[in-house]
Formats: C-alpha cells, structure tokens, sequence
C-alpha cells in the first residue's frame, strides 16, 4: 500500500508544472525585441541630453514614458525630463517634472536627487525658505543619500546667508 501513494504522490507535479510552462512561454519571445526597443529609446533621449539638446532630450523622455509606461528607465527618464527643464533655466516645469516623478515613483532611488533638483530650482526662483524645506526634509528622508550629503552642504550656505543679513 506504501508504493502506491508515493506513485500519486509524484504524479501530480508533472501534470502540474507542464500547464505552467505553456502560457509563459508565448509572451517571451516578443520580451527581447520589446526591451531591446526600449532600451535603444532610451539611451538615444539620455545622449541627447548628454549633447545639451535639453529641450529634444526632455520631449525625447515624455515621447520614452509615453510609449513604455511601465518601463523600468521610466523613474530615470522622468528625473531627467527634470533636469533638462533645469538646464534650460524653466525652473518651475523643473520642480513640476521632479514633483511628478516623487508622487508616481515614491520608493525610487532618484526620488532624493530629484528632491535635491527641486532645491535647487527654489534657489533660483529666489524661493530659499522652500529651498530650506526640501533640503531638510532630504535629509531627513534619505540621510545616506549622495544627494542628502550634498543637501546638507547647500543648507549651510543657505543658513549662513541668513545669517549675515
């Protein structure tokens, strides 16, 4: 009666995991070419930032998070778009963009480099009491950032400016 069960026994995991297989395997071969595409759009939005084309950079990135929504570039590509408004003196779509990347990839590692871009634009609209805010709150939030360290170097040049007046 023992040997019987254990034939039962490994009979079923064939017949369950030769269903498994079966529906994953049509949607991998489109994966690569998908991917590959995607990775291509990306690095081509990314030099022309590199190049200092800004302002096709940042239209290259919206076209790159339009197309992929849920690629796995899209938190970069977006702090980018960023970066790119900064880099063109429009500090206000700067914030905008970096605001917009914080609110829909909370847990991203770029979310402490955009805060930090969105100090920095505040600085440049004069605003430095904002500026002050989201430093601190970098800090506080991401304090073994890259980004909170060089936060803490622009909070006391900003407090030191307080100071003075």
């Amino acid at each position: 009666a023992a040997p019987q069960p254990a034939t039962t026994a490994s009979a079923p995991p064939p017949a369950v995991s030769s269903p498994e297989p079966t529906p994953a395997v049509p949607a991998t071969p489109a994966a690569p070419v998908d991917l590959a595409a995607e990775l291509k759009s990306y690095e081509a939005a990314h030099n022309l930032f590199k190049a200092g084309e800004y302002k096709d950079a940042a239209e290259a990135f919206e076209k790159f998070i339009a197309t992929y929504p849920t690629s796995k570039y899209g938190p970069s590509a977006q702090y980018w778009i960023g970066y790119a408004h900064f880099s063109r003196k429009n500090y206000k779509a700067a914030i905008t963009s970096q605001q917009k990347l914080i609110k829909t990839y909370p847990d991203n590692h770029k979310v402490p480099d955009a805060m930090y871009n969105i100090a920095n634009s505040q600085i440049q609209l004069s605003d430095i009491d904002a500026a002050k805010q989201t430093l601190r709150t970098l800090v506080e939030k991401y304090p073994l950032s890259d980004a909170a360290s060089l936060a803490k170097k622009r909070l006391t040049v900003l407090e030191s400016l307080k100071s003075r007046n």
